[in-house]
């Protein structure tokens, strides 16, 4: 019996140091995604043209990736970073899923911290505020530490 807590250690010990969080929130107009985030990976394409995907796990506050796939995400042959992944939101008796696809940069995963801001034009006061900015079904911006803000057309 007294070997079970050592063992509960060691296991804690190898997955924290197989797996790397970024301190990331995700906001889909103007509400915290604490739960439904599904399907969640990032496609990696190379400079040579191949491409490649990572599944990774979103939890409020965290995106968890592990320390292999941090060092494919930062090889200097990268030449593109996505973040892909399905929200899901009510509509009626229904329930349809968004799909968003974010374009990252190497630099997001040195951030101490990330908040990613989606606005779903199926809201109509964000296809208002935001839609003469993109021809895309939403629009994103990441804020950090000495980053910009998105500015609206009205």
């Amino acid at each position: 019996m007294k070997l079970q807590p050592y063992l509960v250690f060691l296991l804690l010990t190898i997955k924290l140091s197989v797996a790397q969080n970024l301190n990331m929130i995700i906001q889909v107009n103007g509400e915290l995604c604490v739960s439904g985030v599904t399907n969640s990976r990032i496609a990696i394409e190379f400079l040579d043209g191949t491409k490649d995907e990572i599944a990774v796990h979103y939890v409020p506050g965290n995106l968890i990736v592990t320390v292999n796939q941090l060092e494919k995400i930062q090889a200097d042959s990268v030449s593109r970073i996505s973040f892909l992944f399905e929200k899901p939101y009510e509509k009626g008796k229904f329930i349809e899923y968004s799909f968003f696809e974010i374009e990252m940069k190497k630099y997001h995963f040195k951030k101490d911290y990330l908040i990613l801001h989606i606005y779903d034009f199926k809201d109509r006061r964000y296809r208002r505020k935001y839609g003469c900015l993109t021809e895309d079904e939403f629009i994103y911006e990441f804020e950090f530490r000495g980053s910009g803000t998105l500015i609206s057309c009205k």
